[in-house]
């Protein structure tokens, strides 16, 4: 399932989506494409451990905040 997100890579095969063949080379494609990883296991892929659970929750949300490379956008004054 994981391949099918683009959470790993592909080996052989392909998937298509409403008679389209659709490639997902990495989780952001696999949302752009409407599809979506949710695993069985949430404690073990769906938490950082280390993180407390503010911060797990806010993880959704860092696209909207976040440039190329990982640095935070400023709010505009």
């Amino acid at each position: 399932m994981k391949v099918l997100y683009g959470a790993l890579p592909r080996t052989s095969g392909y998937v298509t989506l409403d008679g389209h063949e659709v490639v997902t080379r990495s989780p952001q494609e696999g949302l752009a494409n409407g599809i979506v990883y949710i695993s069985e296991d949430r404690k073990r892929d769906g938490l950082v451990l280390g993180m407390s659970v503010k911060e797990n929750m806010s993880l959704t949300a860092l696209r909207y905040f976040s440039r190329a490379g990982g640095s935070l956008k400023h709010a505009d004054e």
